[in-house]
């Protein structure tokens, strides 16, 4: 019997018919662009990394080792120097701090180096550097203004009047006027000075706020400005207070949370009572507290007070300073007799009394007020 009987065999296509294709052969001219299109990026990959590293040598040279290409190109000696600043400082200080070799070429500077020497000395607060070519040097200062004087006595050293600045920073200064420089107040109690790591002194802290009091003293008291001669910043930190002296009075206490212009406004009422007050430094005012607001306590001196000599020293650097307010330190002063206490009664009944008169400060100052005539306020406010 057929096994195979009934089966038909399964149709074949073409297609199962196995093929052996050979790849198409590239000719010569196929196989010479495919190199050239491969060498192409290549090159353009070693061009790209050739120009990075020019790039960086180039700066590198510029800013690490200016004198060898100060030789390649030949450069003349720097012959000018350009000064723009806002202060007082001259070109002659300008060079003599800057201290540049006299052949020195404008690319041999180091601006870095010197934009340091300029800021050492604690009077620049910003100062820019460029160069023009082929032999000027361009300088732009911004000077720190001093707002209060203080004598430093450093080890062995002699004593040392320097300048602080809003900021606190301190400094010797140079330039400034002799007239403006009398007129700058001592700082003397609750002054501590710290020597940084650098050998300067650190900068004083709080001097924002008694720069605020002494401008508004300045350009808003008139002739009250002359009583700020010794500042005292003892209960700064503790209890918010400025205590200022001079020889006229022994103590004018004021409120950092209040307003500087109102109190300075009471002030001016009181010395405006002429035939009440008459302070002067042979009768004083002791102490007028201006951080009660409305309610004034005045003190006034009634020992006569006797002049002495005096050879009291500035704070010296690590240690507070112990200077009395109202003794100028190094020269003959007027001995105070210290602030009095505050008197409670003037103070619990709501005002304050002298020679037995009540004393009311008003609310705002008057345009008759001597120190406050034609005054506005908004007037522009200068830093000192």
């Amino acid at each position: 019997m057929d096994d195979g009987k009934g089966t038909f065999p399964s149709t074949r296509s073409w297609r199962d018919i196995p093929q052996e294709v050979k790849p198409r052969a590239m000719s010569k001219t196929g196989r010479k662009r495919h190199s050239m299109e491969i060498a192409k990026v290549v090159c353009g990959i070693l061009f790209i990394a050739a120009a990075a590293w020019g790039t960086v040598a180039l700066v590198n040279a510029f800013e690490y080792h200016p004198q060898k290409i100060a030789k390649a190109t030949q450069s003349g000696p720097l012959r000018k120097l350009t000064l723009n600043t806002d202060g007082v400082l001259s070109r002659d200080w300008v060079l003599r701090t800057l201290s540049i070799a006299p052949k020195a070429s404008l690319m041999e500077v180091d601006l870095d180096v010197l934009q340091q020497r300029l800021l050492a000395s604690g009077q620049i607060r910003m100062a820019l550097l460029s160069k023009s070519f082929p032999d000027t040097l361009n300088v732009t200062l911004t000077e720190r203004a001093p707002v209060a004087r203080i004598r430093v006595q450093d080890g062995d050293r002699p004593l040392r009047e320097l300048f602080v600045a809003r900021d606190g920073v301190v400094f010797e200064g140079e330039g400034f006027e002799q007239r403006f420089v009398e007129e700058l107040p001592f700082l003397t109690e609750g002054v501590r000075l710290v020597r940084t790591k650098s050998g300067g002194i650190a900068p004083i802290p709080g001097m924002e706020v008694v720069s605020d009091l002494l401008t508004k003293a300045r350009y808003e008291g008139g002739q009250l400005y002359s009583l700020f001669k010794y500042i005292s910043l003892s209960r700064l930190e503790s209890d918010g207070e400025i205590e200022v002296r001079s020889p006229e009075c022994e103590g004018l206490v004021f409120n950092t949370r209040d307003d500087f212009f109102r109190q300075i406004a009471y002030l001016d009422y009181i010395f405006g009572m002429r035939d009440a007050l008459q302070p002067s430094p042979e009768a004083p005012l002791a102490r007028i507290d201006l951080s009660h607001g409305r309610s004034v306590p005045v003190t006034i001196s009634r020992k006569p007070t006797a002049t002495v000599a005096s050879s009291a020293t500035g704070p010296r650097v690590g240690a507070a300073a112990t200077t009395r307010p109202g003794q100028a330190p190094g020269k003959p002063q007027v001995a105070s007799n210290g602030p009095a206490p505050r008197p409670a009664s003037p103070t619990a009944q709501g005002g304050a009394q002298v020679n037995g008169r009540p004393l009311q400060a008003p609310t705002r100052p008057s345009n008759a007020l001597p120190a406050f005539q034609n005054f506005q306020r908004n007037t522009t406010q200068r830093e000192l």
